[in-house]
């Protein structure tokens, strides 16, 4: 499967789903039921992309077919991916806003599979992520706008500032408005970063749902946990959400979709102000 045929299923169907035999080397069936062997095909797939950064840049189309190139990495391991919602990249043109909880290292890495079809994007990151060994370089070919999860009101000028910059130059911007990575979801710990940034440039905010807890989180290096194989891959992309002057019925409507659809996929959603996992 290449980009090309990934993305026509989304433009043409809404929806994509792991065959249920897929197309498997001698060294995945090999090796494919062991964690590391994942770990180290994603750790080449960076290594690679680093390589083409360096040499020759590393824009949204470039990322698009890493992301890619993960999501059947998932594959050739056991693992199985399910997106729905696609339907919903096409209800609107122009860049947008995307908006999704946080709850692995995986959002990052196949998010670009899917947002970059007829627009570019880019990412807010911990700014922390810059300077990583490989994945900094690409970051940086990005345009990815750092923050530092330390300052708040700092953090915020930040992504108003450079993500109304990009958004006015015809990139969409996705992030995580969650203060860290979690296995539920806290709706008091959603912020309302996404809808401020898309009232401030005039886009619309997309919803996406994430359910990644595919991948633990690692003992020594958090990114590099155990895969829990019996685990689906989620992917909900929520309709376009049109700014209006009551920005806190869209901040409602957007924290809705997700403890909606996450709450369908069996993610514990928090009844008390910071209640999670």
């Amino acid at each position: 499967m290449d980009l090309e045929h990934f993305q026509n299923c989304l433009r043409q169907t809404g929806t994509y789903r792991t065959p249920e035999t897929p197309v498997l080397s001698r060294w995945d069936r090999l090796f494919g039921r062991c964690d590391a062997w994942f770990h180290i095909k994603v750790f080449r797939a960076v290594a690679s992309g680093f390589l083409r950064a360096r040499r020759r840049g590393f824009d949204a189309q470039t990322w698009a077919e890493y992301s890619l190139r993960i999501l059947r990495t998932v594959e050739q391991c056991g693992g199985r991916v399910r997106i729905t919602g696609g339907a919903n990249l096409f209800d609107v043109t122009g860049p947008v806003v995307f908006a999704g909880n946080h709850m692995s290292m995986l959002e990052t890495l196949l998010i670009g599979s899917f947002m970059n079809i007829d627009r570019h994007a880019t990412v807010v990151v911990k700014q922390s992520l810059m300077t990583y060994p490989l994945f900094g370089k690409i970051l940086q070919g990005l345009a990815a706008i750092p923050v530092t999860r330390r300052n708040p009101r700092e953090d915020l000028r930040q992504v108003l500032s450079v993500g109304t910059q990009r958004l006015n130059e015809g990139i969409s911007v996705a992030l995580f408005p969650q203060s860290t990575r979690s296995t539920g979801f806290d709706p008091a710990r959603f912020n309302t970063l996404a809808v401020k940034l898309a009232a401030r440039a005039g886009t619309p905010v997309v919803p996406v749902a994430f359910k990644t807890d595919f991948v633990g989180i690692g003992r020594l290096v958090r990114d590099f946990g155990p895969l829990r194989r019996d685990r689906e891959i989620r992917i909900g992309i929520g309709a376009p959400l049109r700014m209006r002057a009551d920005s806190k019925q869209v901040q409602k409507d957007l924290v809705g979709f997700l403890v909606e659809t996450l709450a369908g996929w069996g993610v514990k959603i928090a009844e008390k102000q910071g209640e999670h996992e």
